[in-house]
């Protein structure tokens, strides 16, 4: 697991690496071929696209895999369709589709697994490796591929209905039926208005009374335990054979039994076997039904998606915990971290509440605290604000729309769990954390029985006593911080403040050690904020000329356009600048200096190129 601080060039560094190894291997007369997994097909083009900044062998190919889509399939509705009910479309669809013969995505394939160094996404990595289509050297993992090693399985009640047909195993078709009627259950306890979502050992529970509803309906017996187990066996008949749903429609296809129902029967007892390993007592499990009193009713199921065949040589991944890694794939993880520093940038906290519920009330507190805050920072340029998705639009429409936003820098918005290596804000000079990203308690408990599901103690759901936002389980704590702490972290890295000077404000109620020490944000914020658009203005007219006067400063000039802070914090930060040096000079040379000259443009100005000249200044005339 390769940690580095977001804007290092993590990537950058892989990919050039990987190439000079291709290289080498190809220039010692062996064959070493290359896997680099990106979450997104988008993101695997870019670092397909970015690799070619280094020259391969003329022998050695890169190529990009593609999924299949309507460039390159002729049917990209029907394969997506039966992918999203779990079943391999090339098994259930091409086998039997007349244009496989020139098909450009098979075509791609065979000529893309043959290349020295392949880019596609984490889901293609583990498929094209675990069936055997694809033998390589080396396997990168770039950015969390957690989407590819859990899938989250949101069935409907039709769903469930639909495994209960005739022609399907009589094991299959029962426990079915439970399921179905452990939702009309609780559908029978629920007010109309009241939504309710169970698991763990209420679940269970409530699965045994199913049990019983349904094996006095079908006058026999029924082992719930039993069932479960050999239905989520027998469902494997469920798999459609080969070329069977070619030339079907698309409701066909919809109407087909999904995979899902059965990975919920095996997650179904991999819950039991939990739950009486505790004594039948309370436990967190991996699946949950959610019902409403209006005829609403969802199964919800998690499956572990382990690589069989491959373990990767690197993850690149800068908020990883190699800790939950180890759980997930079931092996050791090594960490490398490269931690930058960020004392260039300044991070402040303004302490209100930012709840959804707050977020969601233009009128709530946190509102007015946004609305000071992005009023000071749009001074020093474009502002990111990163909050809750459903706030987006508010966000836009309140900074950006109206005559009052007329000639003001621009505010944009990226919202939590959008996903990473989004590199588009690197010019905007601040970021807003509005809200606190940390998912709903049933998600984080959900993901930590995922992670932890083979562990034979079983998790703690309780918060500690004196800090009720931290849970007594450190398992269950280690992914709270994984979830909020990265996502808060990476949100604050998108305007790169380790590669400038930046300003990151959090508004809510809790700070993240993921990030720097925040300083509390006052009424007199907006000074400090100006003071340090002037040092970084001064600093980077130092950098580039070597040379500082506070002539440059004059307003008549138009080169400095950002707000003048009170004099107090100028006066702190000449001190800060040039210690020692003579006081109001701003400038390393004490003759270097307008003070006596300023409010006079003209003399100043003399006085600069003169001095500029006499000191062996280039370029002293344009000055």
């Amino acid at each position: 697991l390769v940690r580095a601080t977001p804007g290092l060039g993590k990537t950058h560094v892989a990919l050039e690496t990987l190439v000079e190894h291709v290289g080498a291997a190809h220039e010692r007369g062996e064959r070493c071929r290359v896997l680099f997994a990106a979450p997104t097909r988008e993101l695997a083009q870019e670092a397909h696209h970015r690799s070619a900044e280094w020259h391969l062998p003329f022998a050695c190919e890169r190529s990009l895999i593609r999924g299949r889509d309507e460039d390159n399939c002729k049917y990209p509705r029907h394969v997506a369709a039966i992918g999203s009910r779990g079943w391999s479309p090339g098994h259930a669809f091409c086998a039997g589709c007349p244009y496989q013969t020139g098909c450009d995505y098979y075509t791609q394939m065979r000529r893309g697994t043959g290349a020295s160094m392949i880019f596609c996404t984490h889901e293609q990595a583990i498929h094209l490796l675990d069936d055997g289509d694809l033998r390589v050297d080396v396997v990168v993992w770039d950015e969390d591929p957690t989407r590819a090693l859990a899938h989250v399985w949101d069935l409907t009640l039709s769903d469930v209905g639909v495994v209960q047909g005739a022609a399907h195993p009589d094991t299959v078709r029962l426990a079915g039926r439970v399921l179905t009627r452990a939702v009309e259950l609780c559908w029978s306890r629920l007010e109309p208005a009241e939504k309710r979502s169970i698991t763990g050992h209420r679940l269970q529970v409530l699965l045994d009374e199913a049990a019983v509803a349904v094996a006095v309906e079908a006058g026999t017996v029924v082992d719930l335990d039993v069932l479960l187990r050999e239905a989520s066996v027998d469902g494997d008949l469920l798999a459609p054979s080969v070329g069977i749903l070619a030339g079907a429609g698309l409701r066909e296809i919809n109407r087909y039994p999904s995979r899902g129902v059965i990975a919920l029967m095996g997650e179904l007892v991999r819950d039991r076997n939990k739950w009486i390993s505790v004594g039948r007592s309370e436990f967190i499990g991996t699946s949950r039904l959610a019902a409403s009193g209006l005829g609403d009713g969802r199964w919800f199921a998690q499956e572990r998606n382990r690589p069989t065949s491959f373990r990767p040589d690197f993850i690149l991944d800068a908020y990883g915990d190699a800790g939950i890694y180890e759980a997930v794939l079931g092996y050791p993880v090594d960490e490398l971290r490269v931690d930058a520093s960020l004392d260039r940038s300044t991070f402040w906290n303004v302490p209100v509440n930012t709840s959804r519920r707050s977020v969601m009330d233009p009128e709530s507190p946190c509102w007015k605290a946004l609305d000071q805050v992005v009023a000071s920072l749009r001074r020093q340029g474009p502002v990111l604000v990163c909050t809750y998705k459903k706030a987006e639009a508010e966000v836009l429409r309140r900074y950006n729309d109206g005559d009052e936003n007329q000639g003001l820098q621009p505010v944009s918005v990226y919202y939590y769990r959008r996903g990473r290596g989004i590199d588009s804000y690197g010019d905007h000079g601040s970021v807003v954390l509005f809200g606190v990203p940390e998912p709903p308690e049933h998600a984080i408990l959900a993901r930590a029985a995922l992670i932890y599901q083979d562990d034979p103690d079983p998790l703690d759901s309780r918060r500690m006593a004196h800090n009720p936002r931290l849970f007594r389980d450190p398992r269950v704590q280690r992914v709270v911080d994984s979830m909020r702490e990265s996502e808060a972290a990476q949100a604050a890295h998108r305007v790169r403040p380790v590669r400038h000077r930046r300003t990151t404000v959090s508004i809510g109620m809790v700070d993240f050690p993921s990030l720097p020490a925040p300083r509390r944000w006052t009424r007199d914020s907006h000074d400090d904020n100006a003071t340090l658009a002037l040092e970084q203005f001064v600093l980077a007219w130092w950098t580039e000329r070597g040379w500082w006067a506070s002539a440059v400063m004059d307003p008549a000039l138009g080169v400095y356009q950002g707000e003048r802070p009170k004099e107090r914090h100028v006066t702190a930060l000449w001190r800060k600048l040039f210690r020692g040096e003579k006081r109001g000079g701003l400038s390393p040379h004490p003759a270097f200096s307008a003070f006596g000259r300023w409010g006079d443009s003209d003399a100043a100005r003399e006085w600069l190129r003169q001095t500029a000249k006499a000191q062996g200044i280039d370029d002293w005339e344009s000055l």
